[in-house]
């Protein structure tokens, strides 16, 4: 009994607790490699969703063909880099809209721009008219004084 308690004690023991740290270890390394797997996938959505926040800031601010070039290299370069995530299906699935949108946005800031211009028109035309006539007369004066 005696014998069995100081084997148990001696070397069981510390194999056991040498088991234990050795699985601890394992399950550790195991997070690592899991932890790095998963900030490498990160790091391949980001300029993703870096491309795509850029793309609403553009739309936002009505800078339409940016946006549509934006649009493009996300469509074209980014999304397929990262195609088998569900976000990037959303994304897909949204580009037709987002190009729709920024088309009838810039149709209609194009219709409101020629409007102004149609409304604002006859000044415009009686504004160029006396430059025109200001630049024959400046023309005329310079060209009498030379003769003079």
């Amino acid at each position: 009994m005696r014998e069995r308690n100081y084997w148990h004690n001696s070397v069981f023991s510390p194999l056991a607790k040498l088991v234990i740290a050795m699985e601890e270890l394992k399950q550790c390394r195991l997070q690592q490699r899991n932890i790095s797997a998963t900030v490498d996938k990160l790091m391949l959505c980001l300029p993703v969703l870096e491309m795509y926040s850029k793309l609403r800031d553009q739309m936002k601010t009505k800078r339409h063909y940016p946006a549509l070039k934006t649009l493009e290299h996300l469509e074209h370069t980014y999304l397929p880099q990262v195609s088998h995530y569900r976000f990037c299906k959303v994304m897909v699935d949204n580009i037709p809209k987002l190009r729709e949108e920024i088309k009838d946005v810039s149709m209609s800031d194009l219709k409101d721009f020629l409007e102004s211009i149609r409304k604002h028109s006859d000044k415009i035309g009686e504004t160029a008219m006396k430059q025109v006539g200001l630049g024959l007369m400046i023309g005329w004066l310079m060209t009498m004084q030379v003769f003079c």
